[in-house]
């Protein structure tokens, strides 16, 4: 589908949709460890580079029982934009995120 599309017109668009609790660490190749900052931390420098690369970043953050201020913090900063972070508190406002999470692309979208 990108044949006929110039290298400039591409936007790669990546949606995160978590509930924003990084409740796992990485303990060398593993992701069984229990230390949430270094958690918090590899999620911070991932969302960093991957913003780098030329991919934009759409977070949903979903819960029922609220994300933590800090969570939210974090899910907003590793958005590419302010009105890219979408906040869901039940299922409703979870599938209008992801629809307005999805109109920040392009009008081409491929889903895998």
């Amino acid at each position: 589908p990108f044949k006929d599309m110039g290298a400039g017109k591409r936007q790669k668009l990546l949606i995160l949709m978590t509930d924003g609790q990084n409740t796992r660490s990485q303990i060398v190749s593993n992701h069984n460890g229990d230390d949430a900052l270094a958690a918090d931390t590899l999620t911070q420098s991932l969302c960093t580079n991957i913003k780098a690369s030329g991919i934009d970043i759409a977070t949903v953050s979903y819960s029922n029982n609220g994300s933590s201020p800090a969570n939210s913090t974090m899910l907003s900063n590793c958005a590419s934009s302010s009105t890219m972070y979408f906040n869901a508190s039940n299922a409703n406002d979870l599938e209008n995120a992801f629809l307005d999470a999805t109109n920040q692309g392009s009008d081409i979208r491929l889903i895998r």
